[in-house]
This record gives C-alpha cells, sequence and structure tokens, in this order.
C-alpha cells in the first residue's frame, strides 16, 4: 500500500520504502509533457525559462508537475505564464493553508462553471471512484451548465465540462478498471477545503459533526449497515443532497415518511440498496424541488402515482429493483423527465405517452415483444433508448412494418443489442423472419451486436456492408439456417467474433475475410464453437489477414479439416476437432484437446495443455514454461523415456496417462523446474538419477497411481522441495535411505501398501505437516 502517513506506515508493520522527489531532468519532462502535449513544434524560450523556473516551485511533486502543465498548455502568452509564476499563493506556508501552493494556482485559474464542478467532488469520501456519467448527471441535477449554450444539450455541455477537467489533471482513470475515475488525494483535500462546511461526506458514526450549513451530505456505510439519522446540529431541511456510499444493502432506523419529513428542499435523493425500503409512501409528493431520485437494488414492488406529480424531476433510477412490476401510469406527466433507468426489473410494460418527453432518454436492458400492441416491438419507436437493450421473443412479431417502426435505426445512444428469437419453435418462416430482420438495422454507432436463434436462411444485408462500421463486438448463436457467413473481415474496428452453433454453415471462404487486404484488421479474439457440418476454413485465401489476433478458439467442430492460420498468437485453444490434420497455430499459451494429428511449433511456446491420444515430442524448446499433458488412451502413446533436457526453460511439467512411460531423463543441471506432477503413469519406475542436484529448484512434486515405483533416486530430494504427494505406488517400500529435505513442510503419504510407515515417520525429524494413510488409518 500507498501512504503520505508516517504513522500508518507503522501500523502495518511492513517494510517502508519512501519515495524520492523526481530529479530535475525528470521533473522537467513530466511538465512538459502536460505543457506542451508534445507537440512538434519547439516551445517559445522566454516560455520555457519560465518553465523551469515554475518546475523548481514544484519541488519535485508529480501531481503538482501535472496540473501546472496543464494548466499552462492552455495559456500561449509569456505575459500569462510570467503572471502564474509571479503569484502570491506560491508564497503561502503551511502554518496558513495545507493546501499545496501549484495545485491551489491550478484552481484559481479554473474558469468560473469548472471551478463549481471541481469542489462538487468534495460530496464524496477519498479515493471514492466513480463513473463518468454518474457525475456528469449529478452536474446536470444541479444546473451546473445555466443554459450556457443553447446549440448543445445539458448532458453534451457537461461532457465537456469533465473532459476538460481530466485534460487539467484533475481527475484521473482508476489503474484497476478503466471505466472509473478517481480523483488525487491532496485535490480531494483542495476540493474539501474549498467546499469549506456545504459538503458534508462522513461514515455512519460521525452524523453528529454534520454542519448547520451543509447543503450536500453523503455517508459512508460500516458496520452497523444502519442510518440512525442526523444528530442535533443539521439542519435537515436546508439539504440539497441525500446520497449514500455504499458497496452493500442497508437500513435505516426510521420509517422512509420520517425521513422524507426532514426534508424541504431536497434536489437529489439516493436511497439505492436500502433494504428497508419496500414501499414509496405518497409524502413524496412533498418533496416538491426533487430532481433526481434513486430507488435501485431496493424491495420496491410498485410505485405510488404521487411520484408523478414531481414537476421538477429530471431523473428517476429503478435498477435491479427485481420485485417491481409496474412503472405508474402518469409518467408522461413528468415533463422535466429526462432520463428513466430500470434495469433488471420485472416491468413488461412501459408507461403509455412516454414518447411525447421528446428530451427523456429510457435506460432497460430487455423487451419482450408480446402479441398485442401494448408490448408490441413499435413501442420501442417512442422511446430514446441509451446504453444496452435485448429483444427477445421476436417471433412474436406479426410484419416488417412493426419492425420498421422499432426505428431503430435512429436509435443513436444504443450502444448494444441483442436481437433474440425464441426457444422450441415448431415452425420456421425463413422469408418472414428474413423482412424481420432487414427491418431492425441498428444505428451506426452501435458497438456490441449479439443475435440468437434468427431462423433466416442468410444474413441481412446491413450485416453485408460497412454500414455498422463502428462495431467492437458480434456474436452470432443458433442461426442454424444460414448458410454464408456476411463480408464481415470488412468491418474496421471488430475485435470480438463469436460464431457458435450455425449448422448450416459447411465452408468458410474468402467472401468472409471480404477479399480485402487489410481483412480484420482489428480483430483481437475470434471463436468458432459447435459448427457441426464446417469442413473447411480457407482462413489462407487473404494475405495480411488477422494481424491484430490475439485469442482463438475452435470447439466442437468434427468434420474440420485443412490449414490454420500462420501467425503468432497470444492464445490458442481446439477442442473435439478429430479430423483437424495441420501445422497448429503458433502461440505463446496452446490448451489442445482430442484435436487429430497438429503439428505443433515448439519455438514460440511458453504454456501447453493437451489432452489427446496422439503425441509426437520433435524439437529443442527454449520457450515453454508450463508443459500439461493428458492422454486420453492410455496405450497409444508409446515414449518409454520422457525427454525433460528438450525443455531447459520448463517451470511446470504435468504428465498423466502415459501408459508406457517409464523414466524421466535429465543428465545436467536444470535450474528452472519448479514443479512436477506424474499420474496414471503404469509403467513409470524412476525419476531422474541425481535429482537433488539435477532439479535445485523442484519445490512440488506429485506422483499419483505409479504402480512400478519402488524408490527414489540415491542422494534424494532436491533440497528446496516444500510439498510431496505420493498416492496409489503400491510397490513404494521405503524412504530409510534418503531421508526428507529440512525444507519439506507438506507431506501426503497414501495407498502406498508396502511402504513401511514407521520407517517413514521415524526418518521423518523435521518441522512439517504429515500425513499418511493406509488402507485407511491415519498413521
Amino acid at each position: 500500500m500507498t501512504t503520505r502517513s508516517k504513522k500508518v506506515a507503522s501500523t502495518m508493520g511492513s517494510d517502508e520504502h519512501s519515495l524520492n522527489q523526481l530529479q530535475e531532468d525528470d521533473c522537467w519532462k513530466l511538465f512538459a509533457k502536460h505543457a506542451f502535449r508534445d507537440d512538434d513544434t519547439q516551445p517559445n524560450q522566454e516560455c520555457k525559462e519560465i518553465g523551469m523556473e515554475i518546475v523548481k516551485k514544484c519541488k519535485g511533486l508529480p501531481l503538482a508537475l501535472k496540473t501546472m502543465g496543464s494548466l499552462l498548455y492552455n495559456k500561449s502568452s509569456v505575459l500569462e505564464w510570467e503572471t502564474v509564476f509571479q503569484n502570491e499563493i506560491w508564497e503561502f506556508s503551511k502554518e496558513h493553508c495545507n493546501i499545496m501552493p501549484a495545485l491551489a494556482l491550478s484552481y484559481i485559474h479554473l474558469p468560473s462553471h469548472l471551478k463549481v464542478c471541481f469542489v462538487y467532488y468534495a460530496l464524496f469520501p477519498k479515493d471514492y471512484e466513480f463513473k463518468k456519467e454518474d457525475l456528469i448527471q449529478l452536474w446536470m441535477t444541479e444546473n451546473f451548465t445555466h443554459c450556457r449554450q443553447h446549440s448543445r444539450t445539458p448532458e453534451e455541455v457537461c461532457q465537456q465540462y469533465f473532459n476538460d477537467l481530466l485534460s487539467r489533471s484533475f481527475f484521473q482513470q482508476s489503474d484497476e478498471n478503466k471505466e472509473v475515475f478517481v480523483m488525487h488525494d491532496l485535490l480531494h483535500d483542495l476540493a474539501k477545503y474549498v467546499g469549506g462546511d456545504l459538503y458534508f461526506s462522513c461514515k455512519l458514526d460521525q452524523t453528529e459533526k454534520i454542519h448547520k450549513v451543509t447543503r450536500h451530505f453523503s455517508f459512508e456505510l460500516s458496520y452497523p449497515r444502519c442510518f440512525n439519522g442526523f444528530g442535533s446540529l443539521c439542519n435537515t431541511e436546508r439539504l440539497r443532497t441525500f446520497v449514500s456510499i455504499h458497496h452493500f444493502r442497508w437500513g435505516i432506523k426510521m420509517s422512509i415518511h420520517e425521513l422524507f419529513s426532514k426534508f424541504k428542499f431536497i434536489r437529489i435523493l439516493s436511497l439505492s440498496d436500502c433494504s428497508d425500503l419496500q414501499e414509496l409512501p405518497d409524502s413524496v409528493a412533498n418533496l416538491e424541488h426533487l430532481r433526481s431520485l434513486d430507488l435501485s437494488g431496493t424491495a420496491i414492488k410498485k410505485l405510488t402515482e404521487k411520484i408523478c406529480s414531481l414537476s421538477q424531476l429530471q431523473i428517476l433510477k429503478l435498477n435491479y429493483c427485481r420485485d417491481l412490476e409496474e412503472l405508474p401510469s402518469n409518467l408522461h406527466l413528468l415533463t422535466n423527465l429526462c432520463r428513466l433507468e430500470f434495469k433488471k426489473t420485472k416491468v413488461r410494460k412501459v408507461p403509455p405517452y412516454l414518447g411525447k418527453l421528446k428530451n427523456l432518454k429510457v435506460v432497460m436492458n430487455s423487451f419482450n415483444v408480446g402479441h398485442d400492441r401494448e408490448l408490441g416491438i413499435q413501442r420501442l419507436g417512442e422511446f430514446n433508448l441509451e446504453g444496452s437493450l435485448s429483444i427477445k421473443e421476436l417471433q412474436n412479431i406479426e410484419n416488417f412494418v412493426d419492425a420498421f417502426e422499432s426505428n431503430l435505426r435512429n436509435k443513436t445512444h444504443l450502444v448494444a443489442l441483442t436481437l433474440e428469437w425464441g426457444w422450441n419453435r415448431n415452425s420456421i418462416d425463413s422469408e418472414k423472419e428474413e423482412n424481420i430482420i432487414e427491418n431492425l438495422h441498428p444505428s451506426k454507432n452501435l458497438k456490441e451486436l449479439s443475435i440468437c436463434r434468427y431462423g433466416g436462411k442468410r444474413f441481412p444485408s446491413w450485416l453485408l456492408d460497412i454500414s455498422l462500421c463502428n462495431m467492437v463486438s458480434l456474436v452470432l448463436d443458433e442461426c442454424e439456417s444460414c448458410q454464408r457467413l456476411p463480408p464481415l473481415g470488412l468491418l474496421p474496428f471488430l475485435k470480438v467474433l463469436e460464431i457458435t452453433k450455425l449448422d448450416g454453415i459447411v465452408s468458410i471462404d474468402a467472401d468472409f475475410h471480404g477479399n480485402n487486404s487489410s481483412s480484420f484488421k482489428s480483430l483481437e479474439r475470434l471463436e468458432f464453437l459447435s459448427l457441426s457440418r464446417l469442413e473447411k476454413w480457407d482462413c489462407q485465401a487473404v494475405t495480411n489477414a488477422f494481424p491484430r489476433l490475439r485469442h482463438l478458439s475452435i470447439t466442437n467442430c468434427p468434420k474440420l479439416k485443412g490449414q490454420l492460420l500462420e501467425q503468432l498468437m497470444e492464445t490458442l485453444y481446439i477442442s473435439n476437432c478429430q479430423q483437424l490434420e495441420a501445422s497448429a497455430p503458433r502461440a505463446l499459451h496452446l490448451e489442445l484437446r482430442d484435436c487429430g494429428k497438429l503439428q505443433l511449433e515448439w519455438g514460440t511456446m511458453k504454456r501447453l495443455k493437451m489432452e489427446t491420444s496422439l503425441l509426437e515430442i520433435v524439437g529443442l524448446s527454449y520457450t515453454l514454461q508450463n508443459l500439461q499433458i493428458d492422454l486420453k488412451n492410455n496405450d497409444c502413446v508409446s515414449l518409454r523415456i520422457f525427454p525433460l533436457y528438450l525443455f531447459p526453460t520448463l517451470r511446470t511439467l504435468g504428465l498423466s496417462g502415459f501408459g508406457n512411460l517409464e523414466m524421466i531423463s535429465q543428465s545436467f543441471i536444470h535450474n528452472h523446474l519448479e514443479e512436477l506432477t506424474l499420474k496414471n503413469c503404469p509403467k513409470f519406475e524412476s525419476l531422474p538419477g541425481n535429482m537433488h542436484t539435477l532439479l535445485p529448484s523442484l519445490w512440488y512434486l506429485c506422483i499419483q497411481k505409479c504402480r512400478r515405483l519402488e524408490s527414489f533416486p540415491e542422494g534424494g530430494f532436491p533440497s528446496n522441495l516444500q510439498t510431496l504427494t505420493i498416492q496409489g505406488c503400491s510397490i513404494l517400500e521405503s524412504f530409510h535411505d534418503i531421508g526428507f529435505p529440512s525444507n519439506l513442510q507438506i507431506l501426503t503419504i497414501q495407498g502406498c501398501l508396502v511402504l513401511d510407515s514407521k520407517n517413514a515417520r521415524g526418518n521423518n525429524t523435521h518441522n512439517h505437516k504429515s500425513t499418511a494413510e493406509n488402507k485407511g488409518h491415519k498413521i
């Protein structure tokens, strides 16, 4: 962990490593990276000289260098640079303020509209990770845009605000999850300092400290996970924001009605994941200033119609209300409503007239097409859909006109779409389904598409051209009547392609690649699964195809023959392709199961796992680190001696089902092998002689069901051995002559009938866990 506190470091009780300040050259490079953004043109010499003086004032602190560089990037004149350098804030001492001068300067030079957006983050605790869209929605609800730009929507304006703050290093992407953002704790200190007591974020046991002037309140959940009130100092009537910060469900000791009665001017109210909220009281109508209401993850079953009187309400979130079955019928009366979310609920019917709310965005994860008009697919034409949507039971569409009226082509905010037909249909009208899917043409902004159980014989024409040029993921699943694949190689940004259970596909030819020299130029993952009739993949018909392919999986294609790809990739998985006879693609990590007679290229492999009935080891590998082979037919491979010396970099070796294997051969020191497992090798008799010196790195040894193993080599085990497991070696006699290494920690002996367990136990004088079982008795 990292910390700026010596006290925290000492409390952890671990070794401390103090990070020094950046060296002068590194300081300048970091500053210049943000101040000049790697422009090809040389910076103004005067600006460069001033910049070097500013760098000195940052005292080697990376955050200060980044924020100052980002600030000056937007200032082009020498005078502006000089003004920043001469600012009196540089002379502030920590006695007056604990805020770093460079950060305070960066804040002072923010435009006023960005200042208020930045300070709003004081509502959240330190290191709080947030999604961009969540923070933008809060800014919108607080009306931070002030209708500054009439040519753009408030959401677009707030997105620009966010990007401006991000470019100035006030926010940064999380290291662990690139979809979320975080604010550096020093900047958080600045936001708290500027925001003062207006913003109050606390743990539940600190609610007594809430100030009378607090307007925006959030609380973190810890044990006990129950909100018990605001304390005596808080003027709850003046609160504008009430938000819970949590990762699990929480309770409340007062009734929801009592909670609502404390609010008079509340604008943002989040009760998400509150386990005590099962019914929304009619008193919600008294929250006349409410603009955002989040009830996600609660046990609520039905919303009162009183909610439709909240004339200021802009955002209503009901995601993961798994018991919620219907929405209020008069939601269309909420004329300011601009966002409605109800993912993962039981809601099937969308209230009428919602289409009249022209600014409304609807987020729902699925829509089940029914036979009556209330559940007809044409209803989707009324809504401005956003995010991801699965449209199910498409066989219930009566005619292609209804499909056309869904107007999917104009759903520009819909980024992921699943078109799904039902299971177990008695009959399929292929021509009807072809006409329907033609009229379900998605927007060009679509990024992810899945087509499931489609019954047409050909895919829609909109998959044959490049109208979906922004698509990055495509899944074709159980479209069993389709006989040809569209030219998907023409999709310029496609990264993931999964083709499953297309029983009509016999051959994949050059048309699939698009007859283009840059075929599949962005594809990273390709999966063929259960193509029962596929016989040929003409993958080499187009040169330079798949230049970025990293993962290839071919599973349950029993008739596939011919050549495979030649280029190097990260992972290759081939399973149940019994007639495949070809050179396996070069890959760093391979997993092969029942895949015919594949010829392997050892030269690039780091990991190989095989379950096969055929094996031929040819050549030397200087790259393989992990090798696991499980033979299905015990006697089909004649290999008697495993040549460990052919794999000098191997770290892990596992051999199972070798019916004729007798020994492992190694005549010189192998410094890398750490783990060795032998299972079900009935003729195996001998480990490498002088194993204690030839395998110095071996720390794990497991031998199971090797019935001919009588003893271990002279000299005993490697001194580094920590775990030893011996099971089912029925004629193994004794450890008397070799003993156990001092590092041994875990010893398991089981099912070794001849082994003199007393001798083994008597020889075990070292401190390790020992378990020996013979005929079911522990000794």
